[in-house]
This record gives C-alpha cells, structure tokens and sequence, in this order.
C-alpha cells in the first residue's frame, strides 16, 4: 500500500512540475523576442534620394536591439546608430536598404538614387538656321547627373554642352532633320527633333502643333523659396504663370510634403495656377508631418505642355519643439 502511495505521489509531483515547464529553465514565460512590437522604420515602403544632398534620416521601431542596415549596393551609404538610420545617396540608379535586428527579423526599404522627376528637355522640337545656333536647351529631372547629349547626324546637326552638363545649344550644320538624344546615368532618353535649313529662323520652337518662341515658353513659380520650421504644420500655396497647360508637379519628397493642385488641369483649356503645400503624412516619428532632424530642402518642379520648367524650393529647418 505504502508502494502505491508512493507511485501515485511521484506521478503527481512529475505532473506539476512539467506544467509549470520544468525545472531550472524557463518558467513557461513567452520570449523577450515574441512580446517585441514588429520591426518597422519610421521610412516610407520607398523613398528618392538626390546624389550629393545631405543625409536622410529615419528611426528604427520595435523589434530586438541592436540594429544592423545593409545597403542592396554601393550606390548608398548606411550607418545605424541605436536606433537612427542615415542613408546617403553617393551614386545614381536604383537600391534597397534592409534593417535587421538581433533575432533576424527584418525590413527592406527600395530607394531610387535621382531626382524623383522623368527626365526631360526644355524644348522637344526646334528649327535652326544653317551657320546658326538655337537657344539654350536645359536638361533636367532623371537622375540628376551623368547627362549625355548626341545627334544621329552631326553632318546636319552638332551640340555644345554646358560644363556642368545640364543644357545645351544646337549648331546648325547643313540642310536636313536630325535627333538630339539626351540620356542620363541609367539610360533613359528623351530627345528633341530638330530640322535644319537655309533661311529658317534659328530658336523657333516646335510641340505639337503650337509654334511659339522661346520667350513664351517661360513659366514661373512664385515664391521661387520659402523657409518653414520643421514643427510648421500649415499650408502654403505656390503659384504658375506663363504656363501652357496642362502641367505636371513633381515632388522630392512626399514624406514632408503634400501637394494638392487646385481647380481642373486636365486638358489644354484649363486655367488652374494654383498648386497648395501641405505637410506630408503624420507618422508617430513625424509628428508634424514636416519633422527633420536636420534642416531639409524639397523642390517642387512644374513642366507644363511645352515642356517649360519651374521649380519652388521649400526648406524645413530643424528644432521646432512640436517634433
């Protein structure tokens, strides 16, 4: 009888103890790793970065410190410092970012290396006389640099770049037509037709079915600059004119900026001038919707029909106590 106690003891004592999970290891307590919010950056699914412009920062969510960040190639630069990210564009092109923490969870950011603007030329179409040269064509959008210009004919047509690369003349060599190519570090091309001949007025400029001159392409945005702190949570408003419609906006950075156009811009009888600037999305890091952690400049950039270009430049300076 003292035996069948003794059984009946032992299989209750080895009972309790494998439901409370066993002894001298875990108490049955879900990992550290398991109670951790999901790991996220306070970054866009996608963001555009402009090579050579300072350092964009973000901060990195949840998950099991410490982080790491690898860059998809060396067209980024990435350091993590805690739980602050730093990606700098150094190269043209398109990337990723992947953040891990230290049970391998991780999260990919994509960044392209350019602009945020198609690329494109002031003028798609220009006559030239022979012995003459057109007005200046500037270069724009794409990835912003590495920008090369040639003609398939350079017995009818020959270019003469800017230093810099960002504009160009067309000299008229003989009669005929030619293309002038403009392409940028990853290929993409646009380019401008231009016919050649005795007699033709050199800068006259060709889009479709419009003929105008070079003066009456030109398009303005006012104001050219504005200077918001990063805790500035109104809206502003940018205004055309010159401009040919319709028009496309273009915006460097959507994470601190929204842009809304107002009125109708759908076709060539529209006559909306106005394009209102408000913060971009509120985050739980970007309180404002303008929070930068250095002071931060966005460019809006208007081509209109004609392919006339404007910009507006909008800086955002650090340190508001709001963010």
């Amino acid at each position: 009888m003292t035996s069948f106690l003794r059984m009946i003891s032992g299989i209750f004592l080895l009972t309790l103890i494998c439901a409370c999970g066993g002894g001298g290891g875990s108490s049955g307590a879900t990992s550290a790793a398991s109670t951790k919010p999901v790991l996220s950056t306070s970054a866009p699914s996608s963001i555009n970065i402009i090579n050579g412009d300072p350092a964009q920062t973000f901060t990195i969510i949840g998950g099991v410190p410490p982080y790491d960040a690898k860059p998809a190639n060396k067209g980024l630069s990435v350091t993590v410092v805690g739980s602050t990210l730093t990606i700098k564009a150094i190269a043209s092109g398109t990337s990723s970012v992947t953040v891990t923490d230290n049970v391998g969870s991780r999260v990919t950011i994509a960044v392209t290396m350019g602009t945020g603007v198609p690329l494109f030329v002031s003028i798609n179409a220009i006559n030239v006389a022979v012995g003459g040269n057109s007005s200046v064509i500037t270069i724009g959008g794409g990835t912003g640099v590495g920008y090369t210009v040639g003609s398939s004919d350079t017995s009818v047509a020959t270019v003469t770049t800017s230093p810099d690369g960002s504009a160009f003349i067309v000299n008229g060599a003989a009669n005929g037509p030619a293309t002038i190519t403009v392409t940028d570090s990853l290929g993409t091309a646009v380019s401008v037709r231009v016919v050649v001949g005795t007699g033709v007025k050199s800068s006259s400029i060709t889009s479709g079915n419009v003929i105008a001159s070079s003066v009456a392409t030109k398009m303005s945005l006012t104001p050219a600059t504005v200077t918001v702190a990063d805790d500035n949570g109104s809206t502003h408003s940018l205004n055309l004119s010159g401009m040919t419609a319709p028009f496309r906006v273009y915006n460097s950075n959507p994470s601190l900026a929204t842009l809304t156009i107002v009125g109708d811009n759908s076709n060539s009888a529209s006559t909306s001038n106005t394009i209102n600037v408000a913060p971009g999305p509120i985050t739980a890091t970007n309180k404002s919707g303008r929070c930068v952690s250095q002071d931060t400049a966005v460019i809006f950039t208007v081509i209109d029909s004609l392919n006339a270009v404007a910009t507006s430049t909008m800086t955002i300076k650090a340190g508001g106590v709001g963010c």
